[in-house]
């Protein structure tokens, strides 16, 4: 496997930021980590109690102080909220895969979804 440097930087669009995950946002991930319906298809369990999710976020800081793969944040910019991650989950010279996953947003669906591309 190729060696990349996987430093998150702060990326911005007009509605979304791409960033870092922090302490800040463990009730915002325990929204939709612990969903079942959610976490089906990811490769973890879905998250039974926030201390669940602020071990994961403690996991993911370590894994950015060692310049490791690990997920960036996705945050509304409108709301501050955080609303999903994304992550390379493998990095090869030819061709990458990216793993995401994302909450519906709107007020209706409380549904959330995940996708691959």
């Amino acid at each position: 496997m190729k060696s990349v440097n996987f430093n998150v930087p702060k990326l911005e669009t007009d509605r979304l930021m791409l960033r870092k995950l922090n302490l800040g946002d463990i009730e915002d991930m325990h929204t939709y980590t612990s969903s079942i319906e959610v976490t089906k298809y990811v490769p973890f369990p879905n998250h039974k109690s926030l201390a669940d999710t602020e071990a994961f976020i403690h996991y993911v800081m370590e894994q950015y102080e060692n310049n490791k793969t690990a997920p960036w944040g996705i945050e509304l910019k409108e709301s501050g909220k955080l609303i999903g991650t994304i992550e390379y989950v493998s990095w090869e010279p030819a061709h990458h895969i990216e793993g995401r996953i994302l909450k519906r947003v709107a007020e209706k669906q409380k549904r959330a979804f995940m996708l691959f591309c």
